[in-house]
């Protein structure tokens, strides 16, 4: 945990292109696939440096089509730390964040959530400096890479929950727009069949 790095997207990006680069070295590699996760993913498309042969897209980040309720609540408040979705701090907060972050939230015995709760705790100036690093830079305003996904020439597979609280399916169709040579998959999960 360094407190003192700034963990902006644009930092995560550089940091993310020379770990690789320093691999793609050591190992001889000419060229690779990566994948990228929400803000992960923005993070993936910002290191654009690299030699990526093909993305992969998991709900990503940066095409903003239609707000979600948990972003509304989230620009409704000048502290977005105290947010329990985004920071929980007790039992409550945890299983409701459990709730909106997962379509099917996993059963969790309270001494797993009570030690997950004490180690957040401890660490919880970290988390909130993090937070805003990446809050400040992509929250507010909203990052938008419109221009940068329309420029993808990789081959790019789009995976998007359609039930995701975070960023809204609308977001899966549009990146599919902009990246040319992109193929979506918007899974339908068992109970909807």
């Amino acid at each position: 945990m360094a407190i003192n790095f700034e963990y902006t997207l644009h930092n995560q990006a550089d940091f993310l292109e020379k770990v690789i680069t320093k691999m793609i070295k050591e190992k001889g590699i000419d060229s690779f696939s990566l994948a990228g996760h929400s803000m992960g993913g923005l993070v993936v498309l910002l290191a654009d440096r690299l030699p990526i042969d093909k993305l992969i897209l998991i709900d990503t980040m940066g095409a903003h089509v239609k707000l979600t309720p948990l972003e509304i609540d989230a620009q409704k408040v000048d502290d977005i730390s105290q947010l329990p979705f985004l920071n929980p701090i007790t039992k409550k907060d945890f299983k409701e964040a459990m709730k909106i972050s997962m379509y099917k939230p996993l059963y969790m015995p309270n001494f797993m959530i009570a030690h997950i709760l004490a180690t957040k705790a401890s660490r919880l100036k970290f988390d909130r400096k993090k937070l805003f690093d990446v809050i400040d830079e992509n929250i507010r305003p909203r990052e938008n890479l419109e221009k940068e996904l329309s420029q993808i020439q990789q081959q790019t597979l789009i995976v998007w929950g359609k039930e995701d609280l975070g960023i809204d399916v609308a977001s899966a169709y549009k990146i599919h727009e902009l990246i040319e040579n992109s193929t979506l998959k918007v899974p339908t999960l068992p109970s909807d069949r």
